[in-house]
């Protein structure tokens, strides 16, 4: 008896066992069919068998694709969300790039703006004082801050120099927008100026100017 065939002799078995677990008493076990009738049926549970042994049995290669099939989806999936990443990085890495150029672009124009306010104060010292101004004025800047419990402006460092003022008060403002109770914080931009005048001893003295613009 081959493997083929043992293995139709042993479903067939089960089917007729099958038949005797449904209907009970009534039908007759695999011992008990004897004689020609019972001869075939036993063939006829044979033929059924044969004919269920392949459906139920998978092949090898089968089983290996089945079993590959997963696998490859999880590898596809695992590739495409390696190439959504990689999309992502390239997108930020432009954007970095384009980040730079703008700061490039931004630089070089605090540059130029720094040296177009050296040039006119270049000029401005260059032009001869007026018959009555001692020497020229001199300013200074400063980034004030609103004290609410006194009421009053509390002014901070002093600046010579109006191009490191204003980047304080940007640098400031961006970083410390509030109070710790989260409260904004009040600033002003202000110039200081002090000015030397030449007046005459016998005239009525004018009356001095504030000294602070904000």
């Amino acid at each position: 008896m081959t493997d083929q065939t043992a293995a139709i002799e042993v479903w067939a078995r089960m089917l007729c066992a099958a038949d005797v677990h449904v209907h009970g008493e009534d039908h007759p076990n695999w011992q008990h069919l004897v004689g020609e009738t019972g001869s075939q049926i036993r063939d006829d549970y044979r033929k059924a068998a044969a004919w269920l042994l392949p459906k139920m049995t998978v092949d090898p290669d089968v089983r290996l694709a089945r079993a590959e099939r997963p696998r490859a989806e999880l590898r596809a999936e695992s590739k495409r969300r390696g190439k959504v990443k990689l999309e992502y990085a390239e997108r930020i890495r432009q954007l970095e790039n384009q980040l730079d150029e703008v700061r490039t672009q931004l630089g070089a124009e605090i540059l130029r703006s720094g040296q177009a306010e050296a040039e006119l104060r270049r000029m401005a010292d260059e032009t001869p004082p007026a018959e009555t101004e001692a020497q020229p004025p001199h300013h200074r800047w400063y980034v004030e801050t609103r004290d609410g419990v006194a009421d009053e402006w509390v002014p901070g460092q002093r600046f010579t120099d109006r191009s490191e003022a204003a980047e304080r008060y940007l640098t400031v403002s961006e970083h410390y927008p509030t109070w710790e109770d989260g409260s904004p914080v009040q600033r002003r931009f202000v110039r200081e100026t002090t000015s030397y005048t030449v007046e005459d001893p016998g005239t009525e003295a004018v009356p001095a100017q504030p000294g602070k613009e904000a």
